[in-house]
């Protein structure tokens, strides 16, 4: 429903929360063909790490309203999910 006014940007506010991995997989790939397809912007906000990190150019990561981390390009690419997993721990 999102795309039918063709937005520039498109808001994701966790639409895989619900649902089973599969269909999370199959959404989210639709999600990044629609995305690429229209050349559009989009912020996913998500707790799933790995999609994030699978999906995401820039990865910005909240706690109670405050940055901890913000990474893209490469940066993003020299994480692990358990790393970021460790710095939520940490704090």
């Amino acid at each position: 429903m999102a795309m039918i006014t063709r937005p520039k940007l498109l808001l994701l506010d966790e639409h895989i929360a619900a649902l089973d991995p599969e269909t999370a997989k199959t959404i989210l790939e639709r999600t990044e063909k629609i995305i690429f397809d229209n050349s559009l912007t989009a912020i996913m906000i998500t707790h799933s790490i790995p999609a994030a990190m699978k999906y995401g150019g820039r990865l910005i990561f909240m706690r109670n309203g405050e940055i901890m981390f913000d990474v893209n390009g490469k940066g993003k690419e020299e994480l692990t999910a358990e790393q970021i997993v460790a710095m939520f721990k940490k704090v």
